[in-house]
């Protein structure tokens, strides 16, 4: 992830990489800004983003940036969408429900 190369992976090797039981990362945090950098590399990549936003663990992210990426603005289009999503089910897990 920290290759200039990486921006420019097509998106069956950050299938692959996301996959990987040799993925080895600090946090799910770590996963995340990756896709997200993969994401604005080029432009057109919402729908394949979407779909690696859904291989991101949002349930391991902590309460604090679940919060922020519910407030975020920025991403747009369907990647926002899924995001929103995703986040705000992983904050009912972390919280209960309401």
């Amino acid at each position: 992830v920290k290759t200039e190369q990486f921006g420019s992976w097509p998106l069956h090797r950050m299938i692959g990489l996301l996959r990987s039981d040799d993925l080895v990362v600090q946090n799910e945090e770590e996963v995340l800004a990756a896709v997200l950098h993969w994401h604005r590399s080029a432009p057109g990549r919402d729908d394949a983003t979407a779909a690696l936003l859904q291989m991101v663990r949002f349930p391991l992210l902590s309460i604090a940036s679940l919060q922020a990426l519910r407030s975020r603005e920025g991403l747009t289009g369907l990647p926002g969408v899924v995001v929103s999503r995703l986040a705000a089910t992983a904050m009912k897990s972390h919280c209960g429900p309401s």
